[in-house]
């Protein structure tokens, strides 16, 4: 059974990597995702979750060689912790201060086709590249010229409410009948892009390295002028404060959620929801809480990345 299940992971993954080979979009690539899923929970083995990764990672590499590292503002993020935030914010930056517009459409590395490395390696640098990888799934040619990344955290709770609703309004992403179910499932790192706790451990790892910023929702929420100002100073930008303030005038989520029909159509209202502190509070129940209390204890208490979230301010019940 163990070798026929391997098997079958094998097939599904190589069935992913194709449609994102073919360009043929998030609706083919995940439901094949979902079925590399099955499979491991037949088996057990949430290793082999990462192992999609681990194929667009190589993938990747041989077309991102030929791209300068250092012409490229490289941003990475768990689902649900900012991702567009960021994208928007690096995108504003670059338009300050050389008037480029946004690819917001070539950002991610993991989906698209091919061609858009071409593309990427047409435009002028700095380009802005995201991604949902995990340390060990960044395509090497980041860590071996040791290109800048910046980091953003959130507290696992409003993570996993935000997360709940992204994916239960996507209509390309797997939908789930309830609250609890999602919640088990994030829990035990079954969900698209795997385990919260094992992507943060992952970076815990590299947070000291100076090519890595790592930030955090909440403090960009708390005081968002700051937090531009170091991500300027992290990628030597030299924005001057009366550009700090443009960025923040166009970054906010109030701008974003408003402008958000032409950068992202008919899913605007799944992008951009509520984006506040604290709405974990609305679904979890103290048992729930408890759960993830004890999660976070297990794994990131004690470490630099748990004291940069910052869980008891953000987390408790």
């Amino acid at each position: 059974m163990e070798v026929y299940h391997g098997t079958k992971i094998s097939e599904d993954l190589r069935r992913v990597v194709d449609a994102h080979q073919a360009g043929k979009g998030y609706k083919t690539i995940y439901k094949e995702f979902e079925l590399h899923q099955s499979a491991v929970r037949q088996t057990g083995n949430k290793k082999e979750i990462q192992d999609p990764a681990q194929e667009w990672s190589t993938n990747m590499d041989h077309h991102i060689k030929s791209i300068p590292p250092n012409a490229q503002c490289l941003m990475s993020c768990c689902p649900q912790k900012g991702t567009n935030w960021s994208i928007k914010i690096l995108h504003q930056m670059l338009f300050e201060l050389h008037n480029k517009e946004p690819t917001l459409d070539q950002a991610m590395l993991e989906f698209g086709k091919p061609e858009k490395y071409e593309y990427l390696k047409q435009q002028p640098s700095p380009r802005v590249l995201s991604s949902h990888l995990t340390y060990e799934n960044i395509p090497k040619t980041f860590i071996e010229k040791k290109t800048k990344i910046l980091l953003i955290l959130r507290n696992p709770k409003d993570a996993v409410v935000s997360y709940y609703h992204f994916s239960n309004n996507n209509p390309v992403l797997p939908t789930f009948s309830s609250w609890d179910l999602f919640f088990k499932a994030f829990l035990s790192g079954d969900v698209i892009y795997g385990s919260y706790f094992d992507y943060a451990l992952g970076w815990e790892k590299h947070i000291d390295d100076e090519n890595i910023l790592v930030l955090t929702f909440e403090d960009m929420k708390a005081d968002l002028p700051a937090e531009l100002r170091k991500i300027s100073d992290f990628y030597g930008l030299n924005l001057t404060d009366e550009q700090i303030q443009k960025v923040e005038e166009k970054s906010t989520f109030k701008s974003m959620k408003e402008n958000s029909g032409d950068t992202h159509g008919k899913l605007a209202n799944v992008f951009f929801r509520k984006g506040e502190v604290g709405d974990w509070k609305s679904l979890f129940t103290e048992e729930q809480s408890k759960e993830l209390d004890a999660e976070f204890e297990k794994y990131l208490a004690g470490t630099k990345l748990g004291e940069k979230i910052n869980y008891p301010k953000y987390c408790t019940f």
